[in-house]
């Protein structure tokens, strides 16, 4: 019997599903917001920067027709529901109104 070493299938498995993980040092008033930005990168989510989100503001739209140009839009699943997320239709170009809801979207991409 053999004592000690390493032994197949020991530790914790990753919770992350890009695999392996590496400890860094951050400020301390930076690492929530700096692991939440982690967790979505994790997940596949689109992350933007204000910078990005500034560039957009000054979209020329054009959304007169029905239809709805859903490619590079990830769609996302809510309680058995397909959907896609208003941010990423604002991003692609899309007008959102009523505007106090597209307001609502552009406050939520500068709390990210």
């Amino acid at each position: 019997m053999s004592r000690g070493g390493k032994r197949e299938g020991a530790g914790n498995k990753f919770k992350w599903k890009h695999g392996k993980t590496k400890t860094i040092r951050v400020p301390v008033e930076l690492a929530d917001q700096l692991l939440e930005l982690a967790k979505k990168l994790d997940e596949g989510e689109t992350v933007i920067s204000q910078s990005e989100i500034k560039e957009t503001a000054n979209i020329d739209y054009d959304t007169e027709s029905k239809v709805i140009d859903l490619t590079g839009i990830s769609l996302v699943s809510v309680s058995g529901q397909v959907g896609v997320r208003l941010s990423d239709l604002m991003l692609k170009g899309y007008q959102i109104e009523p505007s106090r809801l597209a307001d609502l979207v552009r406050r939520s991409f500068l709390k990210t």
